[in-house]
């Protein structure tokens, strides 16, 4: 699933493992080469606890088109994804560093 373009530069500072009570969840960003700001971005998610993998996938609107300060994006979820999931996806996306401008997304990021 990490070999799509999507996750190539990823690598050890691109894993996060969150532990609590009897379970983990294991979750992994990465981005497409020369298009890791406001571009192509990917997340992967397993849960130790359900033995589920989800993932999520960011493309800037118009990548062909010369570069905005307030790109739009389209975000795909994997199909069937469980809403608790879908919410570690989305606070994934909302934290990530690749990803400037927030306010693009397809939903809302909590404002720190």
């Amino acid at each position: 699933m990490t070999r799509e373009i999507a996750y190539e530069n990823s690598g050890p500072k691109s894993v996060t493992i969150k532990i609590g009570e009897g379970d983990y969840d294991l979750l992994i960003e990465g981005c497409a080469p020369h298009l890791c700001s406001d571009g192509v971005s990917g997340f992967v998610l397993f849960s130790g606890k359900s033995g589920q993998t989800s993932k999520a996938r960011v493309v800037a609107q118009n990548l062909k088109v010369s570069f905005t300060p307030t790109p739009k994006f389209d975000v795909t979820f994997s199909k069937n994804i469980s809403a608790a999931s879908r919410q570690v996806l989305e606070d994934a996306i909302c934290n990530s560093h690749s990803i400037g401008y927030k306010d693009g997304l397809p939903f809302e990021c909590k404002k720190p």
